[in-house]
């Protein structure tokens, strides 16, 4: 993960982060890596592809707050983390953690995840982490 990568181009440092677990970092002097940039393509195209797939997760994260109903963001992310042949997903994290992510309140989760079972709509099986559409 890279963190304050557009500070890079900026005139002035503008981020910052709080880590919520046990983390390492290091610091890469913004010259030196500014000339490797202009030297090494490779590096640079690396940098690009990571940085391309930054913007579409952050692309993503606004058309998911975009959507109003908590039912219809949830099922939209569960579209776009699902398999496309059996349109399952592994939940690989807590349900808080993913509330947080789709930026709704746990219980509003809870709610529509019981909704929408309840209508058939998804399918959830917590012992094998799974959700199916």
């Amino acid at each position: 993960m890279l963190l304050a990568e557009a500070s890079m181009f900026a005139s002035h440092y503008h981020c910052d982060a709080v880590a919520n677990y046990d983390s390492r970092l290091s610091y890469y002097n913004r010259e030196i890596v500014l000339e490797k940039l202009r030297s090494h393509p490779e590096f640079s195209e690396s940098l690009a592809v990571y940085m391309s797939g930054e913007i579409l997760t952050l692309r993503t994260k606004l058309e998911l707050a975009n959507i109003q109903s908590a039912d219809e963001r949830l099922l939209t992310w569960v579209r776009l983390h699902a398999d496309p042949h059996t349109h399952t997903m592994t939940i690989s994290e807590s349900l808080k953690n993913i509330a947080e992510e789709l930026g709704i309140a746990h219980e509003t989760l809870y709610r529509s995840l019981k909704r929408l079972e309840g209508q058939n709509i998804l399918r959830r099986d917590m012992k094998k982490n799974f959700l199916t559409l």
